[in-house]
């Protein structure tokens, strides 16, 4: 006993003039990699290289929008502009206002003021995400380095949204220290 679509097939098979119709191509995805850059040009190399390097199942289509958001007194900003250049990416620049973000020796120091800011620049990278009528958008900050396969695993859920959280707990090696310092 064969189930109808089975025998909508059988049937197929003898008709002497059958409808074709093609096979759709396969949809290409389509991702926004978006994120706000206010980082020193040795955390964006790796940065840009991780994203440079991920590996997909199937073809996608990637787009990217970054935000260079430095302040006229950071000390690596000149540095960082041209290591984004380098990319080759497009980017906005929106200044940043000096003294409202920076870190310790054991944390990042943020205020009202920068919390608003980030929140501001981010939700315009949202509204490009919504503009473009990307499929998926990947929001990450500039000093997540992320191994080859992070987006096709994040893509592999198959859910509308996927959030991967980055709890970070760090301390800056003392001058003159060997040891080896990093982000957990």
């Amino acid at each position: 006993m064969l189930t109808p679509g089975e025998q909508a097939h059988a049937e197929s098979i003898v008709d002497p003039n059958p409808v074709l119709e093609p096979i759709p191509p396969l949809k290409r995805v389509k991702i926004l990699v978006a994120s706000v850059l206010r980082k020193p040009p040795e955390v964006l190399e790796p940065f840009f290289m991780a994203l440079h390097h991920q590996q997909f199942r199937a073809p996608v289509d990637i787009v990217f929008s970054f935000i260079a958001n430095y302040a006229p007194t950071d000390p690596f900003r000149d540095a960082a502009m041209a290591c984004i250049e380098r990319t080759g990416i497009p980017y906005s620049v929106i200044e940043a206002p000096a003294g409202d973000y920076g870190d310790t020796d054991r944390t990042r120091i943020w205020n009202h003021s920068s919390f608003g800011r980030m929140a501001e620049l981010k939700n315009r990278l949202i509204q490009q995400a919504l503009d473009a009528h990307v499929d998926y958008l990947f929001l990450i900050d500039a000093d997540v380095i992320c191994d080859p396969y992070t987006i096709q695993s994040l893509l592999d859920y198959d859910a509308p949204i996927v959030s991967a959280v980055y709890w970070t707990n760090w301390q800056r090696a003392l001058a003159g220290s060997t040891d080896f310092v990093h982000a957990g």
